[in-house]
């Protein structure tokens, strides 16, 4: 049973016991949550305050330095830091407010105060306060206190159905760190991470609506990317997640799930015919469509759908203003009468197709999948994308010139560098090279996204 909270020295250095583990703590986010380090793994966590129980005696083990090695100015460092917190070692009834006040006099966050005070009060020795070493110099890498604070940020203010922006996360990141005494990441970091987990994200919300109970006005979504920026590969690989049933002990074949691509022109008829033909359901072409709707409705309910997906939705602008409506209440009509959510995925057109029905547009939550930039998270993928090779020898295409050469190819397009490393793996196989590399990405006949629209406007 945990200690109440008020028994518990809330400062960085106090040692506590979280999840049956001894830790210390490292960083005070807020009154509510801390940054820990394990003190036998070395693991930084993110915990409540309430979850932590209060320990007697805890102790740290000194690494004492080589002194021969210590530099003068690490000296000088290490006897500006003890005067700065000595007036505070003297000082039997510290509280926090002295802490507090002598860093605002100094210069220093509170927490960076009471980091120097542990370290200190553990050894009694003046190395202890010099400055650490740094083994990732040079390195982008982050800290993993700050990766923990980053982490907390973005499941308790991102994925969550009352998502904040971008830029409020980017803020709560930076404020906690900030009152942590713990240099903030930069914007752009926290973004980047975001986008990493925008297509999780959205497969999160997939599974959310697939159990949404039954409503008289179900929730929707609409997935909006760039083209060939993974958006059908996302949705295709939630259709694999939840295949359809042949259900021997039942009546009929289930599908939860159903996948459909909107006609190339609004046109309600046309789209009732590729779900019929979805199903292998029999039907005459020239049917009325008041038909084709029945019997649309009464098979989708038969087979037990649960969620309808409709791929390529922004081909609804290609009609005019009445099609387009038309075909909108279309997808209204069928989300009320069957109880289902309706995933609609476009590009950005779609959501202004969506925009021309009030009624539609509140009832679609908008899920962006952004196109990725060349950074750590973009050499991730390259990396997780080389796992996946068929090819005997390493490509390393995480090299800063092979991944820079391979984002310029797709410009930065998941769609676009899928299709790029297929083909090219192809032809490394065929050559006998079995990896691949700048000399062979030349060879490959390859015409990037913006210059392929350039040459269809040109020709138009």
């Amino acid at each position: 049973m945990n200690m109440p909270s008020t028994l518990l020295q809330l400062q960085p250095g106090t040692a506590v016991v979280y999840q049956n583990r001894l830790h210390r703590i490292t960083h005070v986010l807020d009154l509510d949550e801390v940054l820990l380090v394990d003190e036998e793994t070395n693991q930084v966590s993110h915990a409540k305050v309430g979850a932590l129980e209060a320990v007697v005696g805890g102790t740290q083990s000194v690494v004492r330095p080589d002194l021969v090695q210590v530099l003068d100015k690490d000296w000088e460092e290490a006897k500006r830091r003890y005067e700065i917190i000595r007036p505070l070692l003297d000082k039997t009834d510290r509280s926090r407010l002295d802490v507090t006040e002598r860093g605002k006099a100094c210069g220093l966050h509170t927490n960076t105060l009471y980091e120097w005070i542990r370290r200190y009060e553990d050894s009694h020795l003046l190395t202890s306060l010099l400055p650490r070493i740094r083994n990732d110099k040079g390195s982008t890498k982050l800290t993993p206190e700050v990766e923990t604070i980053i982490q907390a940020v973005v499941e308790s203010e991102y994925l969550t159905k009352q998502r904040k922006s971008q830029q409020k996360v980017c803020d709560e990141v930076r404020k906690r760190c900030l009152y942590a005494g713990i240099e903030p990441p930069h914007d752009n970091t926290v973004r980047n991470r975001l986008k990493l987990l925008a297509g999780e994200h959205v497969l999160a919300k997939l599974e959310d609506l697939l159990t949404y109970p039954k409503s008289h006005r179900m929730p929707n979504l609409l997935v909006v990317g760039d083209t060939n920026n993974g958006k059908t590969m996302l949705v295709q690989r939630f259709c694999a997640q939840h295949p359809a049933d042949d259900n021997p002990t039942g009546d009929g074949i289930r599908v939860p799930v159903l996948l459909v691509q909107a006609p190339p022109i609004p046109d309600e008829g046309r789209f009732y015919n590729a779900i019929l033909e979805l199903l292998f359901a029999p039907y005459k072409p020239n049917d009325r469509v008041d038909k084709k709707q029945f019997q649309v409705i009464k098979l989708l309910k038969y087979v037990g759908l649960r969620m309808l997906l409709i791929d390529e939705i922004h081909h609804v602008l290609a009609g005019n203003l009445n099609r387009q409506r038309a075909f909108l209440n279309v997808l209204k009509y069928l989300g009320n009468e069957l109880q289902v959510p309706i995933v609609a995925v476009g590009t950005r057109d779609a959501f202004r197709a969506l925009q021309t029905d009030p009624q539609l547009a509140n009832r679609f939550e908008p899920a962006p999948l952004p196109r990725w930039d060349f950074d750590t998270d973009f050499l991730r993928l390259l990396a997780s994308f080389e796992r996946m090779l068929p090819l005997r020898e390493p490509s390393t295409l995480h090299d800063t010139s092979l991944a820079t050469k391979l984002f310029s190819m797709s410009e930065g397009y998941i769609g676009e560098l899928s299709r790029l490393l297929t083909e090219t793996s192809v032809k490394a196989v065929q050559s006998g090279k079995e990896k691949i590399d700048a000399k062979l990405l030349d060879t490959i006949d390859w015409i990037s996204p913006s210059d392929r629209k350039r040459q269809i406007d040109r020709e138009h």
